[in-house]
């Protein structure tokens, strides 16, 4: 995967970031079982995982496509999921997160684990206030109301960015977009904010 996420090609480095959202929480589930000493061959795949995620990250800010940077999102999305310690909406998520780990891991560190959660949706929260393309703002904005929905903690955190953009919208201050774009921006941002009202939480 690593260098397919640095081919030049859009499209490659698309799949190899879905490859690797795909694989990212599994291989963390199978590192959290081991209840003594990290095999090596476990720890050489945590480093590996480790180089993954930096690189796939860095193109949240650095990508020039919409591809590229619409899946980096995804992938930064699965990581909060996983390492914030409350499950779903529905108690019935199946893929893994730092609830199910033990205390006193060899390896992984809960503690950690919900910091680097924290600080990765502040990134993307700060990222509804930077000039972005009308694909990578709308992905953005359904990936936080999903997140949401998942994980309602998160609610009064995400909210109040969802409301500050719904202003900005509303007076036209989004950088780089044209009318037609704008509409469809405040369409999908309506049916999201809308969507969030209606959860229980």
């Amino acid at each position: 995967l690593q260098p397919l996420l640095g081919d030049e090609s859009p499209a490659v480095v698309k799949r190899a970031m879905q490859t690797l959202t795909s694989l990212y929480r599994p291989a963390l589930a199978l590192i959290a079982q081991q209840r003594g000493p990290v095999p090596p061959e476990l720890l050489e795949m945590w480093e590996l995982l480790g180089e993954l995620k930096a690189q796939t990250l860095s193109s949240l800010q650095m990508s020039a496509s919409d591809a590229v940077r619409t899946n980096a999102l995804k992938f930064a999305v699965s990581l909060v999921l996983a390492f914030c310690s409350q499950e779903g909406a529905d108690g019935a998520s199946a893929a893994w997160s730092v609830a199910q780990l033990v205390a006193g891991h060899a390896l992984l560190k809960a503690g950690a684990m919900r910091e680097e959660g924290d600080a990765l949706l502040q990134q993307l929260l700060l990222l509804l206030r930077q000039p972005l393309s009308s694909t990578v703002l709308m992905v953005l904005m359904n990936a936080l109301g999903d997140l949401s929905k998942q994980r309602p903690p998160l609610l009064p955190l995400v909210v109040p960015a969802l409301c500050e953009l719904q202003r900005r919208v509303s007076a036209g201050a989004l950088e780089g977009l044209q009318r037609a774009q704008l509409g469809n921006v405040q369409t999908s941002l309506k049916s999201a904010l809308l969507a969030l009202v209606k959860l229980p939480a």
